[in-house]
């Protein structure tokens, strides 16, 4: 009886490891997915001549976000991504995992898919995501929807003194737009399930204890493509 007992016990055991593990990779499947479609946005950020993506915001980007396939959904908006920081050498962060609820745009049928990107050019924004709150959009930092094409002179704000410049991208081109009321909000599972329980995004945003993985480096790889050559941010 105490055999049997201890084989069933054994067998629930490897039915959950083995349970656990399916999860782990459904997971990791997911964020690659996620890594990789982020980083093709990320490269298609200045191939367009007319509907890009102008140098002299990415000049100034102190943040990249991406966040893929954004819905539009009865709720709001629904979508996950990522986002790095600039550091003062140039270099870009490992990304921390973001998603985006509640608020919405015009005029994106509800249940349509677009991805979302977002150029910051004042860090202090993203120290609130750092603080695990959530980052409404518009309110908690000034947001514009963001000029396209290659110069930014005939745009109102060409100082680029807003803290967040949105942009819808599809099928290669981008488009500036407003995201009235979204929140932006760390995505735990994912940061954790990539660098480890106990890195959290001020960790990663601090870029001296967390190196860029396998998992993320295609990201902050095409970051970098897109802003070589373009001057370090000053703070």
């Amino acid at each position: 009886m105490l055999k049997k007992t201890v084989g069933l016990i054994t067998f629930a055991c490897a039915l959950t490891w083995i349970a656990a593990s399916l999860r782990a990779a459904t997971v990791d499947s997911q964020i690659s997915d996620r890594v990789a479609k982020a980083a093709s946005i990320v490269r298609a950020m200045n191939m367009a001549d007319d509907r890009r993506i102008p140098d002299e915001l990415l000049q100034r980007a102190e943040a990249v976000a991406v966040v893929p396939g954004v819905i539009k959904g009865p709720l709001g908006l629904d979508g996950r991504g990522l986002v790095s920081e600039r550091l003062v050498d140039g270099r870009w962060t490992a990304p921390v995992f973001i998603q985006i609820a509640r608020g919405g745009w015009e005029p994106q049928a509800e249940g349509a898919a677009t991805d979302v990107v977002l150029i910051f050019t004042n860090v202090d924004a993203l120290r609130t995501l750092e603080e695990g709150t959530g980052l409404t959009l518009g309110v908690d930092a000034s947001m514009v929807a963001g000029p396209v094409g290659q110069s930014i002179e005939a745009v109102t704000d060409a100082k680029l003194e807003t803290a967040i410049y949105a942009y819808s991208h599809s099928m290669g081109l981008f488009t500036g737009i407003t995201l009235g009321g979204a929140v932006l909000g760390g995505d735990d599972n994912a940061t954790h399930g990539v660098y480890g329980p106990d890195i959290t995004a001020r960790k990663v945003f601090l870029g001296e204890t967390i190196l860029a993985n396998a998992t993320v480096k295609p990201f902050i790889d095409a970051v970098q493509r897109v802003t070589i050559g373009r001057k370090v941010t000053q703070r």
